[in-house]
């Protein structure tokens, strides 16, 4: 009989903190949803080595976009809305918000990493590695190689995305080319960071052969001095034609 009774005390004490975990649950719940936001904190990532976009910029636009949550109650936050509002920026690759227990809402920024420039006739912006356009800001220059000449968007993103992507991954290249310069039948000009030559590589077909054979005549180049030549010509088969 004691047995009987004290599983029932058990039972009932199980039953009384179910129900109150549910009500302290559904009381804290219903007054977080009624807070106020009190705080705002948009956090640019990566912003020492990147500024295409800057927090002051985004307070804006959320306030002229009338999404901006300050003071408002936290059930009436859309963040979802927020972020694909954000998302639209050419600048932005992606944009997460969130609250925290504080009522304050944080908006992280994950900007677009630029590849190479483009600034040839109308054309001025910087391309990133999922061929994304991004806009020149007012007051940021990326240490990229510039584009120049005659080009086409087709062209910037195929052959010319590609060969860059190569150049950018290869340590030496990476380094040593400065801008990339377009010519008629895009035919391709290479300016170096070293030296006050022109590499005239002709056209994209077979261009890793012809920078290999390139940086095997730079190893020689190194001896006489970077000076010795004003053309280095890459367009003819198995051979390096230098014009002093």
């Amino acid at each position: 009989m004691g047995k009987i009774i004290r599983n029932i005390l058990i039972l009932l004490y199980i039953i009384a903190m179910s129900g109150y975990i549910i009500f302290a649950f559904v009381k804290f719940h219903n007054s977080d949803n009624d807070a106020l936001c009190n705080d705002v904190r948009v956090d640019i990532k990566d912003s020492t080595q990147l500024q295409f976009v800057r927090s002051e910029n985004i307070i804006k636009l959320l306030k002229e976009q009338k999404k901006f949550p300050l003071e408002k109650r936290i059930s009436e936050i859309d963040l979802f809305a927020i972020e694909e509002m954000l998302n639209k920026i050419p600048a932005i690759k992606r944009a997460e918000c969130y609250r925290t227990e504080d009522h304050c809402i944080r908006i992280d920024i994950y900007q677009r990493k630029p590849i190479f420039r483009v600034m040839s006739g109308s054309y001025n912006f910087y391309m990133d590695k999922e061929k994304k356009e991004i806009p020149i800001p007012r007051k940021f220059a990326a240490n990229v190689p510039i584009v120049t000449g005659e080009v086409n968007k087709d062209f910037i993103k195929g052959d010319l995305f590609d060969f860059i992507t190569y150049v950018r991954k290869n340590q030496f290249w990476d380094a040593q080319i400065e801008q990339i310069n377009i010519c008629h039948q895009k035919n391709v000009e290479l300016i170096p960071r070293v030296g006050n030559h022109t590499i005239r590589l002709g056209t994209l077909d077979d261009y890793e052969t012809k920078l290999n054979k390139l940086k095997t005549f730079y190893k020689n180049l190194h001896n006489i001095g970077w000076n010795q030549y004003h053309i280095i010509n890459l367009e003819y088969k198995n051979q390096v034609v230098c014009t002093k």
